[in-house]
């Protein structure tokens, strides 16, 4: 429930001009957020929770603050948060994905659902539960509030990391961002899209991030190479798509390609049919490129280049 107004007054006396504005908001958040209806069952989840707090127990000392988040939005993931994505605009002129944006530098920090988009978010999941068709500004609710969610807690997780030894309760703040990016991505496997090209490929990318990401928080070593292996399989069916819409130098798809190779070289895995569709894809870039002078997309090239190299070495 909310109830917000804002007033802006402009008022001068005729040397100095001065602009007043005023904001009133009330806000009251349900306890249990929309993505509450993603989670597993709740006997499950309740079975598992106790399960592993009994183990985590035993290890930390009384007292261990806890990172549950108060409510039970289970958003998750900094997925697209390095990725924007453009539905305006002609392929050439628009790319559908933009330069790449460091967690730090992203307006998303803040960990508090304004009332007003959990409102929306609450409909667009309705939606998708009813298996309606959603559009990018529906999809852009879903990536808003998970990256809101988990970027900051990221960042802590990484300081923890770096001490010596790493705190006991990194654990629990690790679990607690894991769980949301798995609740995030079973949101996302129930999602159905309009039949609109842009709309597709930003759907697409939202999931092959998810499972990227994922993997590159999680210690498990057994669900990393799960989420690796997501990764990749809906990786390359975005590059199938985005080279099937797209030029062969395009910035946007020479992005697609740069992500996919460095997941690749991250995962370990050597998958031979794959990586001979991206030496396939690039060198149809580089030959697309050979009549004109971009910096940007040579760079990428490069980038992409180095990555295959290093597979073929492994």
């Amino acid at each position: 429930m909310k109830h917000y107004w804002q007033r802006v007054f402009k008022v001068k006396d005729g040397k100095k001009n001065a602009t007043i504005k005023i904001e009133n908001l009330l806000s009251i958040e349900p306890e249990i957020g929309p993505f509450h209806g993603f989670q597993q069952q709740q006997n499950q989840k309740e079975e598992s929770r106790n399960n592993y707090e009994n183990i985590i127990s035993e290890k930390l000392p009384p007292g261990t603050p806890s990172y549950r988040r108060v409510s039970s939005i289970d958003s998750a993931a900094a997925l697209s948060i390095e990725s924007g994505i453009s539905t305006t605009g002609t392929t050439e002129n628009n790319n559908i994905i933009q330069q790449q944006n460091s967690l730090e530098a992203s307006p998303i920090s803040s960990t508090t659902t304004p009332s007003s988009e959990m409102d929306l978010l609450t409909v667009v999941l309705r939606k998708i539960r009813e298996r309606k068709p959603i559009d990018w500004p529906e999809l852009f609710l879903l990536k808003n509030d998970h990256c809101r969610f988990v970027v900051s807690r990221e960042k802590e997780l990484r300081r923890m990391r770096k001490q010596n030894p790493i705190p006991p309760e990194a654990t629990l703040l690790e679990r607690d961002i894991v769980d949301n990016y798995r609740c995030y991505q079973r949101a996302l496997e129930q999602v159905t899209v309009v039949d609109e090209l842009y709309t597709k490929l930003a759907y697409f990318i939202m999931r092959a991030e998810s499972y990227w990401y994922a993997a590159k928080v999680t210690s498990d070593t057994s669900l990393r190479h799960h989420f690796y292996a997501l990764a990749r399989h809906n990786y390359a069916d975005l590059l199938v798509e985005a080279r099937a819409h797209l030029k062969p130098d395009d910035k946007s798809l020479l992005t697609i390609l740069e992500k996919m190779t460095q997941i690749l070289v991250e995962s370990g895995a050597y998958d031979p049919e794959l990586v001979a569709e991206c030496q396939k894809t690039v060198f149809l870039a580089e030959k697309a490129l050979e009549s004109t002078n971009d910096v940007k997309r040579e760079r990428k090239i490069i980038k992409i280049k180095t990555n295959l190299l290093s597979l073929n070495s492994k």
